[in-house]
């Protein structure tokens, strides 16, 4: 026993002044290459390990993006109408090309929406849905008004609104019908009154500058139908953003609400 207290009592005062001689000469101990500590060959082992992990998840992620579904052989033809516009400026065959490159990249930005939706819940998931899904629609309608093509972006507008408003909902109540045989379908009360109620918004913002427009009572021509058209679609973008804070906050408590 007394020898183990003084070989921790030598050991304790060479520890003590080891640390004072480094302390007073502190160039007759060399310290350690810090470099060998780094360039340790397990640290480039793990190093390589993680950036092969991370390559092949990413290889393999394109490959199921690109090559999962036949429909992406359409995908060339975007190229191909950049190509036909550049060589023989033939504008039928690049609208023809291009109505085919667009449908891939369609299909492939709802798919990757719906992969963030199951991730992100159902109620994040179809805000992605609604508001990526119209994506191709807004880069053509934005590409057109650079252009000068209003009528274009108006036509769009129209046939947007009736497509969602009537064939959509048809092929929705349709199919809810063949599904749900002999049964009663029924719908959430608080969302059919909110989505009424965006939908009218949506409606007003399109008629009353058509109408200020077609009964010429503006003051000054022009001006006032600018006017009335920008207010209106700054209420339409606050509209929406409180309909997407709505659904993320509320959506819990409209689950509880019984549908009628």
């Amino acid at each position: 026993m007394k020898r183990a207290i003084s070989v921790g009592s030598l050991d304790g005062r060479a520890a003590i002044e080891l640390e004072n001689a480094i302390l007073l000469n502190p160039s007759l101990f060399p310290k350690k290459d810090a470099s060998f500590e780094e360039d340790s060959p397990i640290d480039h082992e793990c190093g390589n390990f993680s950036q092969n992990v991370i390559r092949s998840k990413v290889l393999s992620s394109i490959k199921v993006v690109v090559f999962s579904t036949k429909i992406n052989l359409l995908m060339p033809f975007g190229p191909m109408a950049i190509l036909v516009d550049r060589l023989f400026h033939s504008h039928g065959w690049v609208f023809v090309f291009s109505i085919l490159g667009i449908i891939p990249l369609a299909e492939r930005l709802g798919y990757t929406t719906e992969q963030l939706a199951l991730f992100t819940g159902p109620a994040v998931g179809g805000l992605l849905y609604a508001t990526f899904g119209n994506a191709t629609e807004l880069i053509i309608s934005i590409h057109a008004l650079k252009s000068g093509y209003i009528r274009l972006v108006q036509q769009s507008l129209l046939g947007s609104i009736l497509s969602n408003l009537l064939l959509v909902l048809g092929c929705a109540l349709f199919a809810g019908g063949l599904v749900f045989h002999k049964k009663e379908q029924v719908f959430n009360h608080a969302d059919t009154s909110v989505d009424f109620g965006l939908l009218l918004m949506a409606v007003m913002g399109l008629l009353f500058p058509a109408v200020l427009h077609a009964t010429q009572t503006e003051l000054e021509y022009g001006k006032s139908q600018l006017s009335l058209s920008r207010f209106t679609s700054c209420i339409m973008l606050v509209a929406y953003a409180s309909y997407i804070v709505f659904q993320l906050k509320s959506q819990k408590n409209l689950e509880l609400v019984k549908p009628s």
